[in-house]
């Protein structure tokens, strides 16, 4: 029912007794209802009646047609302001809710004026409800027409009925109209619709987040060097490239003022194509890493040499021979072998053991550790170790073979070309076959396959002090 919204206040009030029947006339005397009949529904109704006219919808007879009607509504209304003042005073009931009452007698008033247009003003050219009247022709309300003759929808919107038949353009939820497109709620800036990544500064688009010096970082946030990298103002640098351990920086001018120039980083070294900062007492070795100064002293003629700290005589010497400490060319002294411009000891230098060139592998040693191995022969650094090899880098325990009460036992299980440990309390079986195996010591009696290719582990047997098939050794016996 038309009106209904303006009332519900006073029909809430009535049905729970909230108000007094005195406060009710004080407030229909205050014009709280005279002013929604004599004014409000008249002039909506009208102008609504009057953007809805056919072939002649602009006549002035269309137009004094839709007159009468809005005076005839006038009256109606306020035929039901009078009544319902009656009923109020009278202490009736229903004054409003029911069908007789006030807005019973609204849409009463509201049907007749709605007839009268489609009927009596229809045939002097008025369109029908939901029609405009553009340049004399009735036409129907889309988004090239809403609510008015050439009202166009923003791109998004579409145009969906409202107030009294007139159109309404509608954005998708989340946008509202911008100029001529829906934009997302909160990125519209004047009629623009500004894309995620701008702000809107002064009514225009702007990437605070660019190069924009005039706003960099935020709208309106001015760089004084005119310079704006990714949001953030920029010195405005250098006239000329700096160094490699150069940076530009502010630094006063003569005559007071400030500069950008290039000074050098402090402590710091250039080193390949990188620039190195070391500590205190630290400098940038061959590989760009800070290592402690080097702190040695040389005798001339020698130099240093500070890559790697030592003193260094500035000469060659013929294939054979090396420089003394008056950097004079000898050949090696007896006991040490030239090797690749140095003389070593091939019986105990890891790097030449026996040899030049044999680099013991992994921690071994070149020498005898007190148990294995002897001079130039690389093994393990601690003499309860043994190698499996001379060239594996793998050392094992060693520990007690007790089959034949002796100490020969080793947990180092070589095989050809490689090797393993076995753990404690084990010892290996075909040790140097192609597939030596662990067994158990105490357990096992340590034999080796029929086709002597590997060895294997021939349990115990009791009373039996042998179980391998001697004097091959090949196998197990059988026990008794």
């Amino acid at each position: 029912m038309v009106g209904h919204e303006h009332f519900d206040e006073l029909a809430r009030g009535l049905a729970t007794n909230r108000l007094s029947r005195r406060q009710i006339l004080t407030g229909l005397g205050a014009g709280l209802l005279a002013s929604f009949a004599e004014q409000f529904l008249p002039r909506q109704m009208r102008e609504a009646v009057a953007a809805q006219t056919s072939p002649r919808c602009d006549s002035p007879e269309v137009a004094d047609c839709i007159d009468d009607a809005a005076d005839d509504l006038k009256s109606g209304i306020k035929r039901c302001h009078f009544s319902l003042l009656a009923c109020l005073k009278g202490g009736g009931y229903g004054c409003v809710l029911s069908e007789t009452g006030y807005l019973g007698c609204l849409d009463n008033a509201r049907e007749d004026f709605i007839r009268k247009v489609q009927k009596v003003c229809a045939r002097k050219g008025a369109c029908q409800v939901g029609q405009l009247c553009c340049n004399g022709s009735c036409v129907d309300q889309d988004r090239n027409n809403c609510g008015a003759c050439g009202r166009i929808c923003p791109t998004g919107a579409v145009c969906k009925s409202g107030q009294f038949g007139l159109g309404k353009c509608v954005c998708p939820s989340g946008t509202s109209e911008c100029g001529d497109t829906c934009c997302p709620t909160g990125r519209c800036c004047g009629s623009i619709c500004c894309p995620n990544d701008q702000e809107c500064c002064n009514g225009s688009c702007k990437d605070t987040k660019g190069d924009d010096p005039q706003n960099c970082g935020s709208c309106g946030n001015v760089c004084p060097s005119g310079k704006c990298e990714l949001g953030v103002c920029q010195d405005p640098g250098c006239d000329q490239p700096c160094g490699q351990c150069e940076t530009c920086e502010a630094v006063p001018d003569s005559v007071g003022g400030t500069i950008f120039a290039c000074v050098p980083i402090p402590d710091a070294k250039p080193c390949g194509d990188a620039c190195i900062s070391c500590p205190e007492g630290q400098a940038p070795d061959a590989n760009c890493e800070c290592q402690p100064e080097c702190q040695v002293t040389c005798n001339a003629p020698q130099v240093l040499n500070p890559d790697t700290c030592q003193c260094e005589c500035p000469i060659s010497c013929p294939e054979g021979q090396v420089p003394d400490a008056n950097c004079e060319c000898h050949e090696c002294p007896s006991g040490l072998t030239y090797c690749g411009g140095e003389c070593v000891d091939t019986l105990s230098d890891p790097n030449n053991c026996g040899s030049c060139g044999h680099v013991c592998p992994g921690n071994k040693i070149c020498g005898s550790n007190g148990t294995w191995g002897g001079p130039g022969y690389c093994t393990c650094p601690d003499g309860r170790q043994v190698p499996c090899s001379e060239d594996s880098p793998l050392c094992c325990e060693t520990y007690t073979h007790d089959d034949f009460g002796n100490t020969s036992g080793k947990s180092c299980c070589r095989a050809d070309g490689s090797g393993f440990c076995c753990p404690q309390g084990q010892a290996c079986a075909g040790m140097g076959t192609a597939n030596p195996v662990c067994c158990t010591v105490g357990a096992d009696h340590f034999c080796w396959t029929p086709d002597g290719t590997g060895g294997m582990c021939c349990p115990k047997c009791e009373g039996v002090y042998n179980r391998c098939n001697t004097p091959t050794g090949l196998g197990c016996l059988p026990c008794p």
